[in-house]
């Protein structure tokens, strides 16, 4: 266990040792068993973060199975993966509620189911080297945060290793920590080694140097915030990072180091795909990717109805939100049929085909509306993929962006059919071609037209939505480019 003060640089601490550091320098050597981490490290620890992100259309057994897929190694067999997530399902104790859509927080599973849902999502990758957690406890009651630490001490007790992040636990709570590296403002280390029964080798290091009895009603992760002046109104006795380097358990320390790394080099061996960065291959993400994109459309209707409804009925006002739902206020009129009824069989002279662009200009402003019904489903995908599943090198960049254009491919073709007909033969576009014999042709033409506008609305809003923060702000950066192509004529 890392505690330490707030901004004492726990949660720093654990980014550098997951190698899950952006911003900075960062020196020093990071050693797995005497070796420097390679490119697999990511993908073979589990890092549970503060906050509980998942994919709201998706079940319990979904995320976990998903976990499961991409994270374990190719070679393992697909029954042991399925294995493994049931056993995690019995570990966790969320059996009864395996099948359940996970949802918004404040709908769908509670606090805690959460917090268990995020730490299973990382154990479904068999993480063979550490697992982090960082502040588990942070916003949950007291019973909730007994629970999630039971559910630890359960997790050491099957073998795995954990390093976990805590502000300021009750001593109930500090009792379940085996070890605990104490920090104190500015990451310099206070104190390194065993708690022990009822804390006293924690306290008794600290009361040789000084420090005021812990009674024994006292919360000795309170007392020791005292103790080095991190408590509110409390000031250290002297300086107590400089007396750790000095201290006889610092050495004890450093000689123990200095032998695990001799040891560990006699015995290193090299990991089963180390040199991946990836656990599967680039078809099993894309394939896996898809499959979840799909789901999370086929569960959200609003979506895929807007979407039709958007190339079929005119839209009088659109209110967006960045979450689940997006509510449409929708017109009377059919926007293909009201333009083809506007333009009823025009007359093949120069006005009629006047009337026939006019009809197309129409059609596309369509354009900055389906881009808006866009961008709030991709952005909840995105920010998935950026917080947990980027840094755990579950896929690859390429994987997602291709399964969100491919995704869209099957949708956008049906909008093209429910666009093309009551637009094109209203309008009498089909006796254009009656003088050259190349009326199909010239259908089919328009529909393909039809097709690759709506495909260029998909990939296009995709290109801008991927480099902004917002729905908000891509979708003003979207209209602003539709204003120049219509200004410059595309």
């Amino acid at each position: 266990m890392t505690q330490g003060a707030t901004g004492a640089g726990k949660t720093t601490l654990l980014d550098v040792l997951a190698n899950r550091t952006n911003i900075g320098i960062v020196t020093g050597d990071v050693n797995i068993n005497g070796r420097p981490r390679d490119t697999s490290f990511q993908r073979r620890i589990g890092y549970v973060q503060q906050q509980d992100l998942h994919l709201d259309t998706a079940t319990i057994r979904e995320a976990l199975r998903f976990s499961a897929f991409l994270r374990q190694p190719e070679n393992v067999p697909k029954e042991d993966k399925l294995g493994t997530v049931e056993e995690i399902i019995d570990l966790l104790e969320m059996r009864p509620y395996a099948e359940a859509v996970i949802g918004v927080p404040g709908e769908g599973l509670n606090v805690e189911q959460r917090k268990r849902l995020t730490i299973g999502v990382e154990l479904a990758a068999k993480p063979d080297l550490l697992f982090f957690l960082d502040e588990p406890t942070s916003g949950l009651d007291s019973q909730t945060a007994w629970s999630i630490l039971a559910l630890l001490r359960k997790l050491t007790s099957h073998g795995q290793a954990i390093l976990c992040t805590i502000h300021q636990p009750s001593a109930m709570l500090f009792q379940q920590f085996d070890r605990l590296l104490l920090l104190e403002k500015g990451g310099r280390t206070v104190y390194f080694g065993d708690i022990g029964p009822k804390s006293r080798t924690l306290t008794q290091y600290f009361e040789r140097f000084g420090a005021h009895h812990c009674a024994e009603n006292e919360n000795p992760a309170e007392w020791m915030l005292t103790v080095i002046g991190a408590a509110p109104g409390s000031t250290a006795i002297r300086d107590w990072s400089s007396t750790w380097r000095e201290s006889q358990e610092y050495t004890e320390v450093q000689r123990e180091l200095d032998r695990l790394e001799r040891e560990n080099v006699q015995v290193a061996s090299v990991h089963a795909g180390a040199d991946q960065q990836y656990a599967s291959g680039f078809l099993v993400q894309l394939w896996l990717c898809t499959k979840r994109v799909f789901e999370q459309y086929w569960r959200t209707p609003s979506y895929l109805y807007s979407k039709l409804i958007m190339c079929f009925i005119t839209v009088r006002n659109l209110s967006m939100h960045t979450g689940r739902t997006r509510r449409l206020t929708i017109g009377s009129f059919a926007q293909a049929l009201f333009i083809g009824l506007s333009f009823l069989q025009t007359k093949i002279t120069l006005l009629g085909l006047q009337h026939q662009m006019f009809a197309i200009f129409m059609l596309l402003v369509v354009f900055p509306f389906l881009a808006y019904q866009t961008m709030p489903t991709f952005i909840i995908q995105r920010d998935l993929y950026e917080i947990r599943e980027r840094p755990c090198k579950a896929y690859s960049w390429a994987a997602f962006m291709l399964a969100q254009i491919i995704v869209e491919i099957p949708w956008n073709s049906l909008a093209a059919l429910i666009t093309f007909f009551p637009f094109y033969y209203l309008i009498g576009m089909n006796h254009n071609a009656v003088w050259t014999d190349a009326i199909s042709e010239r259908g089919a033409l328009m529909f393909l037209l039809i097709w690759s506008f709506l495909m260029h609305c998909g990939t296009f809003t995709t290109m801008v939505v991927a480099s902004v923060a917002t729905a908000e702000i891509g979708a003003m950066l979207a209209l602003l480019l539709f204003c120049f192509c219509i200004i410059f004529c595309g």
